[in-house]
């Protein structure tokens, strides 16, 4: 049987998570949070009375089901978990008020996060992410902190996701974290389409 993944998209302090957890927790193999827990849109229906309780559950979830749930990182939760990312990228709806708090709940559960997952399903792979790799930005972080053969720059590489997932450990890391989004523009300095790694090298990355 084809392994069975639930996808639960930008949580951004809503409850709809909720529902598909419950109803299907115990027949996937798993739940993958694709993060942004935080930070919710104005006006938006379907929010938690209290956002960060909200994601205290979420993180729960995780603690009592650790090989079954994969929370990743957003940009929304990664400029609270990192002041350096904070610094250099910004935040757009970041709530200044509860910062601190926010800041030492990413610290305080550090661990239990990441900012991509790979699955091998009929023997291929699939790698998550909040928002999508690139072949260009992977390639920048190879220039600036993995110094590999260029041949070893891919998705497809287990060594690769886990080196991706120890970018939040250090200061060069982050800096890296900090400017995925420019290094995901579509068009490369040069005018051409920069390829993603979903479009590079077949696979599936969400």
């Amino acid at each position: 049987m084809a392994k069975r993944i639930l996808v639960i998209p930008d949580v951004h302090g809503r409850l709809f998570w909720k529902e598909p957890v419950k109803k299907y927790m115990d027949i996937v193999d798993r739940v993958v949070f694709l993060g942004d827990y935080l930070d919710p849109y104005r006006g938006e229906e379907g929010l938690a009375d209290d956002i960060f309780e909200n994601m205290m559950e979420i993180i729960e979830l995780k603690r009592n089901n650790k090989e079954k749930v994969v929370l990743l990182k957003g940009n929304h939760d990664q400029h609270y978990a990192s002041e350096r990312f904070e610094e250099l990228a910004g935040g757009t709806r970041m709530d200044q008020g509860n910062w601190n708090k926010y800041h030492q709940a990413f610290t305080e559960y550090k661990d239990l996060f990441q900012i991509a997952h790979m699955e091998i399903i009929n023997g291929k792979p699939y790698v998550f992410s909040h928002a999508g790799l690139t072949l260009y930005w992977l390639k920048k972080v190879n220039e600036n902190v993995w110094k590999l053969f260029d041949n070893k720059i891919s998705v497809a590489d287990p060594e690769i996701i886990e080196r991706i997932n120890l970018l939040d450990d250090d200061g060069i890391g982050q800096n890296m974290l900090s400017v995925i989004g420019s290094y995901r523009s579509w068009f490369g300095d040069d005018g051409t389409r920069r390829p993603s790694l979903g479009n590079a090298e077949g696979m599936a990355d969400a």
